[in-house]
C-alpha cells in the first residue's frame, strides 16, 4: 500500500512539473520556479495524508507524518557528517560535468544556458532562495520523506538508499543532470538512513544547490585568469602547461576521498566495523571516485 501511494505521489509530481512549472515560470519569472516547489511540497503532504489513512484503517500503529518525513532534531555529529558528504558529492559531481563536458560539449552548453535562463539570470539572494532554500525543503519532502519511507518499508536500507537517489536524478529529466543528481540523491538518502533526520538531506541540499548558485555568480574572468597563472607558472619550470589538469584532478581526488571519509566516519555510529562488514562497497567508491579524477586528467590533458 504504502510503495503504491508512493508512486502515485511521484507521479503526480512528475505531472505537476511537465504541465504546471513551463505556465507558472513564464508568469511569475523565478518565483514561478519556487511556486512549483511549492506544488511538490503540498503534493507530498497528500501522499502522507494518504498513507497515514491507510495505516489507520489497517489498525497499523506508528504511521504519522512524524515517522513519515522523520522530522527528529539531527544530531551535531549527523550534521557536520551530512556537509562532509555533500562535499564529497559536490566535488565528485564537478569531475562528472567536465568529463561529459569534453565528451558531448554540445549537449552541456544547452543545458548549462537553460539553466541560466531558468535561475542564474536572477540576482544572488533570489537565487539562494528559489534555487536553494525552496527545493531543498520541497523536493526532501517528497523523495527523502514519502518515496524513500515508503522503499525503506518494502526493502532494505540500501534498496532504499540506491532505488530513491536514482530516481531522483532521473526526475531532473536532463541527460546531462540524471547522473549528477543521482550521484546527489544518493548521498542525500544516505544521510537520512543514518541521521534518522529530514533536516540532514535539508541542510545538505541547500549547501550543494547554494555553492552552484555562489559559483554562477562568480565572474568567468577570475576562473580563466587563475588556470592562465597557473599554466604560465608550468611554462616557467619547463613543464607542460597542460599538466595543470593533471594537478586539479589529483587535488580534486584527493578532496573528495577525504571528504567522504570524513562524512562517513560521521554518520555510520560504529566506522569500523562498518569498513570490515562493507569492504566491497568501500572499493567501489573508492574506484569510482579514482576513476572520475583519472578521467577527467586524462580527457582534459588530450582535449586542452
Amino acid at each position: 500500500m504504502y510503495f503504491i501511494i508512493a508512486v502515485i505521489t511521484l507521479f503526480c509530481v512528475l505531472l505537476f512539473n511537465l504541465f504546471c512549472s513551463a505556465p507558472l515560470q513564464t508568469a511569475f519569472g523565478v518565483w514561478g520556479i519556487a511556486a512549483t516547489e511549492v506544488g511538490y511540497a503540498l503534493i507530498a503532504l497528500a501522499g502522507a495524508s494518504a498513507m497515514i489513512v491507510g495505516a489507520r484503517k489497517t489498525e497499523t500503529d506508528g504511521v504519522d507524518c512524524l515517522e513519515i518525513f522523520s522530522t527528529r532534531a539531527p544530531s551535531p555529529k549527523s550534521v557536520c557528517g551530512g556537509l562532509l558528504l555533500i562535499g564529497a558529492s559536490y566535488f565528485s559531481a564537478a569531475l562528472l560535468s567536465n568529463i561529459l563536458y569534453m565528451l558531448f560539449p554540445g549537449l552541456v552548453d544547452r543545458t548549462v544556458d537553460s539553466m541560466k535562463n531558468a535561475f542564474y539570470a536572477a540576482n544572488l539572494p533570489t537565487m539562494l532562495v528559489t534555487m536553494a532554500l525552496f527545493p531543498a525543503i520541497c523536493e526532501e519532502l517528497v523523495f527523502r520523506g514519502v518515496l524513500q519511507y515508503a522503499v525503506d518499508r518494502h526493502g532494505t536500507p540500501r534498496i532504499a538508499v540506491l532505488l530513491t537517489g536514482v530516481v531522483f536524478g532521473l526526475f531532473h529529466l536532463d541527460p546531462v543532470r540524471i547522473p549528477i543528481a543521482a550521484m546527489t540523491g544518493i548521498a542525500l538518502c544516505y544521510a537520512l538512513y543514518r541521521s534518522k533526520s529530514i533536516f540532514v538531506p535539508m541542510l545538505m541540499h541547500f549547501a550543494n544547490n547554494a555553492a552552484s548558485a555562489l559559483v554562477s555568480a562568480m565572474p568567468a574572468a577570475s576562473n580563466e585568469a587563475a588556470v592562465e597563472e597557473s599554466a604560465a607558472a608550468l611554462a616557467q619550470l619547463g613543464l607542460p602547461e597542460n599538466l595543470i589538469y593533471l594537478f586539479a584532478g589529483a587535488e580534486l581526488t584527493v578532496m573528495v576521498l577525504g571528504l567522504l571519509i570524513g562524512g562517513l566516519a560521521l554518520l555510520e555510529p560504529k566506522p569500523m566495523e562498518s569498513l570490515k562488514k562493507h569492504k566491497a562497497t568501500a572499493i567501489v567508491l573508492a574506484c569510482i571516485v579514482l576513476a572520475l579524477g583519472a578521467g577527467y586528467s586524462i580527457l582534459a590533458m588530450f582535449t586542452a
